[in-house]
C-alpha cells in the first residue's frame, strides 16, 4: 500500500495542472500546500491562491468553466475580453490598438515579475509514454506574434490549440507519446544549442525561423523510417 502521508511532489503537480490549463505561474520560495501562489490564464486572469488549491483546479478560470462544453464561445474567450454587454461596448480599431498596447504592457511587466511558462518540469509517466502522441511544427500565433514552435500533443492539433493560435501546421507525426517526447526534448536541445531556441510568455518551445531547414530534415527522417 502506498504511503499516504510523503510528501506530495508539488512542483510536479503544479507543472502538470499549468500546462493542462495552459497557465503562467509564480512560484512561492517554499512550496508546501498552503503556500501562496500568483497564477495568469490565456483569459488575462491574474489571481492569487494556494498551492493545493491551484493543483486541484479543473478550469483556468470561471470563462473557461463557463464555456468549456462550447469550443467556438472558448476560442473566442481566449482571444477577446467578455463583456456582459456586448453591443454598448463596440469592437472598435481604436479598442483593439487599445488592448493590443495594454497586452503588450503586461507582458513586459509579468516578464519582469518573473513569470514562468507553463511547460516547464513535464516529462509523460511510463503509462503515458505508451499512449498515442503526436510531435508537431505549427505556425504559431499569440500576444508576442507570429512564430514557429515545436511541441507534443495527446489530442489533435485543433483541441490543443484555439483556432485564432495555430495558423498552418509545418510538420507532423503520429507515434507513441514517449517516442514524440524524445524526439521533441531532442531537437529542442540541439535548437538551443545553435541559438535557434526562444520564448514567449506563453511557451518556451519557439524556433528561430534559420532552425527549420534542420527541424524539416529531422520530420522527413521519420517518416522515412
Amino acid at each position: 500500500m502506498a504511503n499516504q502521508h510523503a510528501p506530495r511532489d508539488w512542483k510536479r503537480e503544479i507543472a502538470e495542472t499549468a500546462a493542462r490549463l495552459e497557465m503562467c505561474v509564480v512560484l512561492p520560495e517554499k512550496l508546501k500546500a498552503n503556500a501562496r501562489v500568483r497564477c495568469s490564464c490565456p483569459h488575462g486572469v491574474v489571481k492569487e491562491t494556494t498551492v493545493l488549491r491551484f493543483v486541484e483546479r479543473e478550469f483556468c478560470c470561471k470563462s473557461q468553466a463557463s464555456k468549456a462544453h462550447d469550443p467556438e464561445m472558448k476560442s473566442r474567450a481566449a482571444t477577446i475580453r467578455w463583456r456582459k454587454n456586448p453591443i454598448a461596448y463596440p469592437q472598435t480599431p481604436e479598442s483593439n490598438a487599445k488592448r493590443s498596447k495594454t497586452l503588450t504592457q503586461t507582458i513586459k511587466e509579468r516578464r519582469e515579475e518573473g513569470w514562468v511558462n507553463p511547460g516547464w518540469g513535464w516529462c509523460p509517466s511510463p503509462d503515458e509514454r505508451k499512449v498515442s502522441g503526436t510531435l508537431y511544427l505549427i505556425r504559431y500565433l499569440d500576444e508576442s506574434g507570429t512564430h514557429f514552435k515545436l511541441g507534443i500533443t495527446k489530442v489533435t492539433l485543433k483541441e490543443r490549440f484555439h483556432k485564432r493560435q495555430l495558423l498552418s501546421i509545418v510538420g507532423v507525426y503520429h507515434g507513441e507519446l514517449g517516442e514524440c517526447f524524445d524526439i521533441e526534448q531532442d531537437c529542442l536541445r540541439y535548437c538551443k544549442q545553435q541559438g535557434w531556441r526562444y520564448s514567449s510568455p506563453t511557451t518556451t518551445e519557439l524556433i528561430h525561423p534559420d532552425g527549420l531547414p534542420y527541424l524539416l530534415g529531422r520530420f522527413a527522417s521519420l517518416h522515412d523510417a
